[in-house]
């Protein structure tokens, strides 16, 4: 059957797992899959999973589809997706089902997609403060782990090794920012001169002293023939400084959740 070259074809979909997807109707200001599509048409479709907000959760799939019956996709070759290029097993939620605009490669497509239906999109290896304990959609914690290289494709281009090898061949490790502070990379200021990006420091007070003011002291003495002879002394007293102290120097903060985009 024809393959189907059409733009602003949108619409959106429950639909969950690897298999058929049911269109729910158009995008507002988008066309509907049936306006270009006949039954048994072939047609190169995108899915994007969002939240409530319209961003991409980091769910995305694109390749050559059927429209298989009415307000129905059939995924027949993937050709590119957040699953490393294999079929997306897609969870609740929704999703943007459209004709996928054509370009030479996966983030080219990604690029072209986001762009023609103005979605907003986060980069892959973007890192947040989170106001919960568990990340949100598309996220996973800053937390050293180990993940998958293939599942994580997009996070794995972005940082790739930088933050740990993983096991050397099928995994790599997100950052560590669990109870750390971070600081912007010195990148040739000479302010942190010789920083390593991605590396830690640890903990440091700048070299300082402090001065101490005695309080005067006096003292009387008799004069003899062959002797000077101490009659009287009068003794000083310090005033010892008080402090809090503990394990380590911090200032006043708030403990968030950091996460990393993937």
């Amino acid at each position: 059957m024809p393959l189907i070259i059409a733009d602003r074809v949108l619409e959106s979909s429950t639909t969950t797992g690897t298999g058929v997807f049911t269109l729910a109707g158009a995008s507002l200001g988008f066309r509907a899959f049936a306006s270009v599509c006949a039954v048994a048409d072939t047609v190169w479709y995108y899915i994007e999973g969002v939240n409530s907000f319209g961003v991409p959760t980091g769910e995305y799939e694109y390749g050559l589809g059927t429209y298989s019956g009415a307000n129905q996709i059939t995924r027949t070759t993937v050709r590119g997706s957040s699953n490393g290029g294999s079929a997306v097993n897609f969870t609740a939620g929704t999703k943007l089902v459209g004709i996928a605009p054509q370009a030479p490669s996966t983030v080219a497509v990604q690029t072209e997609w986001r762009s023609l239906l103005a979605i907003p999109s986060v980069p892959a290896g973007t890192v947040i403060d989170y106001a919960a304990n568990t990340p949100p959609t598309g996220y996973l914690k800053a937390n050293g782990a180990a993940v998958n290289r293939t599942t994580y494709a997009d996070l794995f281009t972005a940082i790739g090794t930088t933050f740990g090898v993983g096991d050397g061949s099928t995994t790599f490790n997100v950052p560590d920012l669990r109870g750390e502070f971070v600081r912007g990379w010195d990148d040739a200021r000479g302010v942190d001169s010789g920083r390593v990006f991605g590396s830690a420091q640890t903990d440091l007070l700048r070299n300082h002293t402090h001065d101490y003011q005695a309080p005067s002291i006096s003292a009387s003495m008799t004069t003899g023939a062959s002797n000077n002879v101490l009659t009287s002394a009068s003794t000083a007293t310090g005033n010892p400084n008080g402090g809090l102290g503990g394990a380590e120097t911090r200032p006043r903060n708030i403990a968030l959740l950091k996460c990393i985009k993937f």
